[in-house]
Parts: C-alpha cells; structure tokens; sequence
C-alpha cells in the first residue's frame, strides 16, 4: 500500500509544475530561491568552529572513536540533512534555463529530486514503512533494532498520531526553544567557568570502579558537563559544590542559581509543554470538526443531517443516503462511475455519460453534473431543491 503513494506524488509534483509554469507568471529569476541557503551557511560554519574547538581544546580525545562518531554525526546527521532541505526549498521550478526568451524544459533531473524528496519527507505512510523496512533489516545484524518496530503503534492509533502531529507541527518552535536553551548553557558555562571553576567539578567512575573527579578546564568541558548532568526543573545546585554561607561568592551563587531555575526550569521548560498543548488541542478540535462533518454532511450532495431529516423521507433516513456502498449517494459508486467512463470506449457512451465526461475533461471544479442538496427520491416525492431552500430560508428568518 505504501508504494502507491509513489505514483500519486510524481502525479502531483508534475502538475504543480506545469501550473507554476503557466499560472503563477513566475520571472525566470524567481524559479529559484537563493536565500533557502542564508542559513545553510550558518550551520556549516557552527559545525566547522564546533569540531575545530573541540580538537584544540581536547587534542587528546579528538582522535578517539567518539569524537570521529561526534564529528560524523554533525557532517551526516545535521549538515547533509539540512543540506538536502535547502536544495529542496531552492527549487521553485526545476528547468534547464533561465532565459527570458526560453521555453523553461524541465529538468528531469532536478525534477526526480523533487519527487524523490517529497515522497520520503511529505508522504507519511511510506516513509514510515521505509523506516520500518531499515529497522527490521538491521535487526537481523543487531537485535535491539526490532524494539524500533513496535513504533508502528503511531501508524494504527489516532490518539497517539495527533500527539505526534502536536508536537510535529510545533517542531521549528521547539528547535527554536532548544537552541535558545544550549545558549543559556553556554552562557552559564562562562560565567561559571569564571567566577565558580572550584564548584564545577567533573565527576565519573573509571573501568576499574574507582571515582575521579576534577574541574572544568574550558568553557567547552563545563557546557558538555552541564547539558549532560542536566539540573531537573532548572535545580542548579545539584550539580554544583555548595557553597559555604557567609562567602565571598553566596550571594552570587544565590543570583546564579536562581535565575538558571527561573529561567530554564519555569520559563522555558514550561514553553515547550505550553506549546505542545495547545496544538494538541488545536489538533484535536480539527480532528473532532472534521468527523461531525463527516458524520453530518452528504459528501455528494452537501445536504445536512437535520435538513435533511426535515422533509420526512422516512423510506431513505439520512444514515441510508450516505451509506457509501448501497446508500443513495453513496460516494465509492461515484468513484466508479468515474473510473468506468475513463475506461469505456468514448464512441460507445450514452448521452449522459457523454455530459459527465465532458464535464470531467473541464476540470477538477467542473460539478454541474454533481447533484447539489438533491436526489433521486427527494425529487420523486416532490420535496425538491426548491422546497429544502425555502425550509432553510425559513429556519434562517428570511422569505
């Protein structure tokens, strides 16, 4: 099931094209956007200051494998990624030539990248299948891999879906609040680093189980050492030496760490629940409105439920008149309809089916054939349009 989305997207990706081409009355310069890479440039340059810090300061470490599976993971896992992103934001129309006088071909090859791209980003089901096809092959190499799968739960289950969908589309939000959250660590690094090395003390247990301790040598040592101990709900001194009362540095400590917690442990913690909650709820409302129109509304004919249910047409309830296999306006019956006259042969259609056709070829808003708050048995028993509007009418206060 999931590979049929394959074809729908190249459907969809093509016809985007040719309307941009065609509709939207682009200039040959905004085919492309530029400034999709602004950022790019952003990120390359942190990553490159990043590992070039990290091998000054920890000449020592930086040749270990970690520190390679640090560097790879920000070359591979952040800048190819957020590189490929740009490319795709870059393109706006994928032609050969920007030409004022040219016919603007599209590249074929720019235009698979596209599709490429959409499908195993935009496409939900497939590219959660491809994920799940990764994680059940490399469980045969390492086992912990099939734990990934039972994942698939958000694929079958709607409530977690919409939590997932909450936190998805507050996701630049939350990246936004974790980034301004790793510059709050890297400001309180500093200031540590300067006024409270002695009480920053770095603590771990050796192959052997014996202790070690010592204190932060750089400002990059306290900011590894604070994310990684990260203070529960902003508490500082838990992970700081206490300070003696009386001290020198008891008030400052006092401002230290109270305007961490404030801050990280009321303020920011509390934005990001906050903002995950109220698009839950967002999420859950849309979902709730689209089922009561769902359950209330004929898909065919826009007819509603207790409009419906006033003219009296107790020989077809309104349950009947949506069913969507044997109801009258049953909506896969119009689906076939439509898959029957693309395969019929056209110089055997009927009269009508030769008008519905021709519809079709209109366009996708062309749906004078479509029946409109009507049917067959509202019209049989003389309780038509006609009637529904002026009960409407009368319902709204009007003649």
């Amino acid at each position: 099931m999931a590979f049929t989305e394959v074809p729908i997207q190249i459907k969809e990706t093509r016809n985007k094209i040719d309307k941009d081409k065609k509709e939207l009355a682009l200039t040959p310069s905004e085919f492309f956007n530029y400034s999709a890479f602004n950022w790019w440039f952003v990120t390359l340059g942190f990553n490159v200051m990043f590992i070039m810090m990290h091998i000054s300061n920890f000449p020592a470490e930086s040749q270990t494998s970690d520190a390679r599976s640090l560097y790879l993971f920000l070359i591979l896992g952040i800048n190819l990624p957020w590189t490929l992103s740009c490319i795709r934001n870059f393109i706006v129309v994928p032609v050969t030539s920007l030409s004022p006088d040219y016919d603007h071909p599209t590249n074929p090859y720019l235009e698979w990248f596209i599709i490429i791209y959409d499908t195993l980003i935009n496409r939900d089901i497939f590219r959660n299948h491809i994920i799940l096809q990764v994680f059940s092959i490399l469980g045969f190499t390492t086992s912990e891999y099939f734990t990934l799968m039972l994942l698939d739960i958000l694929n079958n289950n709607d409530t977690l879906a919409s939590i997932m969908e909450s936190v998805v589309q507050q996701g630049a939000a939350i990246s936004l609040v974790f980034y301004l959250f790793l510059i709050t660590i890297v400001i309180y690094a500093t200031f540590g680093l300067t006024h409270f090395e002695k009480y920053l003390v770095l603590g771990w247990t050796t192959e052997d189980g014996e202790e070690q301790e010592k204190t932060c040598g750089s400002v990059i040592a306290c900011f590894w050492h604070l994310l990684y101990n990260l203070p529960e709900e902003g508490n500082m001194h838990e992970y700081l030496g206490t300070v003696e009362p009386g001290s020198k540095d008891y008030l400052l400590r006092i401002l230290f760490d109270t305007t961490f917690y404030v801050w990280v442990g009321i303020l920011l913690l509390n934005v990001v629940t906050g903002l995950m909650v109220d698009t839950f709820g967002a999420v859950r409302e849309e979902k709730q409105k689209r089922e009561a129109i769902k359950k209330n509304y004929c898909f065919v004919c826009g007819f509603e439920r207790d409009k419906y249910e006033d003219l009296g047409l107790d020989s077809t309830p309104f349950n009947h008149h949506v069913d969507h296999n044997e109801g009258e306006h049953a909506v896969w019956q119009y689906v076939y309809f439509k898959a029957y006259l693309k395969a019929k042969n056209p110089n055997r259609l009927s009269g009508i089916e030769s008008y519905v056709q021709k519809e079709f070829n209109r366009g996708v808003f062309a749906l004078a054939w479509v029946p409109n708050r009507t049917s067959f048995v509202i019209e049989l028993e003389g309780k038509g349009k006609g009637k529904a509007q002026q009960r409407g009418g009368d319902e709204d206060g009007t003649k």
